[in-house]
């Protein structure tokens, strides 16, 4: 899956990256979020339901890399 190549080929200027992806769910499927995190897991993929963007936004605050600054270079 892309999600790890891109996870274990750090790009040249950027660093180590990894595929984030943001999906909703019917109401209370407990079920099919839970699979689609484990199977995104094994690919080293992230996956944020549309309820959690508050933390997707603190995540990329405390990892997220300056990508204007790296163009510059």
């Amino acid at each position: 899956m892309e999600g790890r190549s891109i996870y274990d080929h750090a790009d040249k200027k950027l660093g180590k990256l990894q595929l984030v992806v943001v999906g909703q769910f019917r109401p209370n499927d407990e079920v099919s979020p839970k699979l689609v995190r484990r199977v995104f897991a094994e690919s080293a993929v992230k996956l944020y339901s549309a309820d959690e963007i508050p933390t997707l936004i603190e995540d990329i605050r405390r990892t997220g890399k300056d990508i204007a600054q790296k163009q510059k270079a």
